[in-house]
């Protein structure tokens, strides 16, 4: 089995529909986006394979706080590197309190507020994070043998730095909008 080729061929799918959410709205000065979601619908059904398989979706306004999500992508391994990895990377991240994620970014001098539609994910000592590139890949978490969708990688200052956990769209607060979009 050729995972390179089974990914290559699914990034050829064509989209025919392009829905983002109508509350998006990129604000330059924080450097994220606010209801940073949107959904593509394919021209054709993706071939489930052993490595490609539909995820959940979370329950309205469900908190993961405390629990432990993998974040993955192709993004760079080091802030501001330009090279990407030939494998899918996943690093496992604890959710943590938005208010909480604001503190320790200013601890480092920004100020950054996180609205009910994000969520911070990290370690206070940095180490593990998504980075430059990973920026709508997900923020997943296994639960009873299910995995679930809960973020959306959206922003970050820098990669896995002291202090700086990644940001992600909170898929709790938006899977209503999700599901009407995934069911019309």
């Amino acid at each position: 089995m050729d995972i390179f080729l089974d990914i290559e061929f699914l990034l050829w799918q064509q989209f025919v529909s392009f829905s983002l959410k109508e509350s998006f709205n990129q604000v330059v000065i924080l450097s994220h986006c606010r209801f940073d979601v949107a959904v593509l619908r394919l021209d054709r059904p993706v071939q489930y394979m052993p490595h490609i398989a539909p995820i959940c979706l979370p329950n309205k306004n469900e908190d993961f706080l405390g629990q432990y999500g993998w974040a993955a992508g192709w993004g760079a391994l080091q802030p501001g590197s330009r090279l990407r990895p030939k494998t899918l990377q996943a690093v496992d991240v604890p959710v943590i309190d938005n208010r909480l994620c604001e503190r320790w970014h200013r601890s480092n001098g920004i100020n950054v507020v996180i609205y009910d539609e994000m969520l911070c994910a990290g370690y206070r000592g940095g180490r593990k994070d998504s980075c430059q590139g990973d920026s709508g890949g997900p923020l997943m978490l296994e639960r009873n043998s299910r995995w679930f969708l809960i973020g959306i990688v959206s922003a970050g200052y820098s990669c896995a730095q002291k202090g700086q956990p990644g940001i992600y769209h909170r898929v709790a607060h938006t899977v209503d909008w999700i599901s009407h979009i995934i069911n019309s």
